[in-house]
């Protein structure tokens, strides 16, 4: 039997969110014209750092990849491209949801990257909802000011919503939130309540399982066999690519598979996998039901079996086999 947990869950419920709650907030629809929005901040996390240790010209083209990809992200989700300012967009929606949507998109779309992949490059993103003043292609007001104070509470790689934002989301999202506390913004008389927006959060409740199910020694390596060849994940190579690009770890030819179809990450005990494909990938962990995600992330906590865009069992030849234990570290 084959168990979905939802791939794009988050995405996929912030698509079906039809607006209601914010056409609730606003009274009606909230066209272009509306002064109401929500107001988004998404900035690249390490890019002084980038800039000492790559030098200026393969940072800046790093920065500018990543730029692209999150104004790509913007569009599509109907948002428009305020402005840039060095290594940060700022970003309008009509909408909370295509807001949020919009920050998950980017943050996958930056964890595609192969700049990612090598350099752990990543994103953090704030967003609040309120009224803004449009003048001579700029923003201004007191919404843009909490938004600003949304993302310098993010760390490296979270999506961080004011409660205002977080109370026009649909019911099912609630608790994809965690509420990290109140701070106060210059010019508020009460202190704005801030929430994570729990994007990679099927791969955290998958983690909280297998501590609670698991007795076994602590993993420390993975060792994978793809078409007779055979591939490792330890400490000292912590990441392993896998796609029809000629740069992966793992290459294949599968026309199922796109060319940055995903990566496993090793960090301190846990091994997880994220999916950045067109096609999705099934997972089949000993002893428990297929799993098939797409654009998610979940933790490997037992050996298993990989097969993209595909179960796992319709084509063992091509499906990769993976073993976790201590005897690989």
């Amino acid at each position: 039997m084959t168990r979905d947990i939802d791939p794009n869950s988050t995405q996929r419920m912030l698509r079906n969110s039809n607006l209601d709650n914010t056409e609730r907030a606003a009274g009606k629809d909230t066209p272009l014209s509306s002064p109401l929005r929500a107001v988004m901040f998404a900035d690249i996390s390490g890019s002084t750092h980038m800039y000492e240790t790559l030098g200026d010209r393969k940072a800046l083209a790093i920065i500018e990849r990543c730029i692209k990809v999150m104004t790509h992200a913007t569009q599509i989700n109907g948002g428009q491209l305020i402005k840039t300012i060095g290594d940060e967009v700022l970003v309008v929606f009509p909408d909370v949801p295509s807001g949020c949507r919009a920050a998950i998109d980017m943050q996958f779309g930056i964890l595609s990257l192969p700049e990612s992949m090598e350099l752990g490059t990543s994103i953090y993103c704030g967003l609040h909802w309120g009224e803004v003043t449009f003048t001579d292609n700029d923003i201004f007001g007191d919404t843009v000011n909490v938004a600003a104070r949304t993302v310098q509470a993010a760390k490296k790689g979270q999506i961080v919503i004011s409660g205002e934002a977080m109370r026009l989301l649909p019911a099912e999202l609630n608790g994809k939130t965690r509420f990290l506390g109140a701070d106060s913004v210059k010019g508020k008389a009460e202190p704005i309540e801030m929430y994570e927006l729990l994007w990679e959060s099927d791969a955290d409740l998958t983690e909280m399982v297998s501590h609670r199910a698991s007795a076994r020694e602590t993993p420390i390596g993975m060792s994978l066999v793809y078409l007779g060849k055979k591939y490792t994940v330890n400490k000292a190579q912590p990441l392993l690519t896998l796609g029809r690009d000629p740069s992966s770890g793992i290459i294949t030819a599968d026309k199922l598979a796109s060319r940055n179809h995903a990566r496993i990450f090793k960090e301190k005990d846990r091994f997880t996998y994220t999916d950045f494909s067109s096609n999705g990938t099934y997972i089949h962990l000993e002893g428990q039901d297929e799993v098939f995600i797409r654009r998610d992330a979940m933790v490997l906590n037992a050996s298993g079996t990989i097969s993209f865009g595909r179960p796992c069992k319709e084509d063992t030849k091509i499906a990769i086999q993976f073993d976790i234990s201590a005897a690989h570290g």
